[in-house]
């Protein structure tokens, strides 16, 4: 979330009207009503509304400022959602809650400041870092990249689980489908996970980090069997 983008959430929540928190921006309507529809793309809103809980991760008691502004934005944009419910937490009490009770969590946003290390911390709920696929998407470009880094104690060994690196391929398709209104990519990231997926439950051909013995062209290549 940008300090512009936050600008223009506080003005619509000072005016209450769009048209006069245009004016005050010096913009016209639709232009500032296309920033916050990307604002509200970057909340994930748009899955949100299907989901019943957006939990919203901060250090207001600390960072007064900037993460007072990250809560007013995002309690605007949930105004605009009535069957979600927003729940904000700290992100020292997240952090323990998450190792606890995972499942009680659907959607969760946060800064990127925050974002890095409950993230990390997920990953090791699901098997460890080597599951955890990314997507880092903005309102018309999307960047797949697996959340972990590249494993230099590793290197050259032929180890490295590629389930992170395939699935972020994945959910590019995915996103991709969905914003061309392509079909096509669609099943095939449909494909993909489910081949994935698949590997996952044999167990034959899985990485080390996985109790496996298999190197990561082995399980890349059982994954793309499945999809032959």
């Amino acid at each position: 979330m940008t300090p512009k983008e936050l600008r223009y959430v506080l003005a619509i929540q000072e005016h209450q009207n769009l048209s006069k928190a245009a004016q005050s921006l010096y913009l016209s309507q639709p232009a500032l009503s296309k920033y916050i529809k990307n604002l509200e793309a970057s909340l994930d809103v748009k899955n949100v509304g299907k989901r019943l809980m957006l939990t919203a991760v901060h250090k207001n008691t600390v960072f007064k400022l900037g993460c007072g502004l990250f809560l007013d934005a995002c309690r605007e944009v949930a105004r605009n959602y009535p069957d979600i419910t927003l729940e904000t937490v700290v992100v020292d009490t997240f952090a323990m809650k998450m190792l606890m009770k995972p499942q009680d969590y659907d959607v969760v946003v946060t800064t990127n400041m925050f974002g890095d290390i409950p993230s990390d911390e997920a990953a090791e709920l699901v098997g460890g870092l080597g599951m955890a696929a990314g997507l880092c998407v903005g309102p018309d470009y999307c960047m797949a990249q697996a959340t972990h880094g590249s494993a230099p104690d590793i290197a050259g060994k032929g180890i490295a689980n590629p389930f992170a690196m395939i699935t972020s391929a994945q959910m590019m398709l995915s996103w991709l489908g969905e914003k061309k209104r392509d079909p096509q990519a669609v099943q095939a990231a449909r494909e993909i996970q489910e081949a994935a997926e698949a590997v996952l439950d044999d167990k034959s051909a899985v990485t080390p980090d996985l109790d496996g013995t298999a190197g990561t062209a082995e399980m890349g290549r059982a994954i793309r069997r499945l999809l032959a």
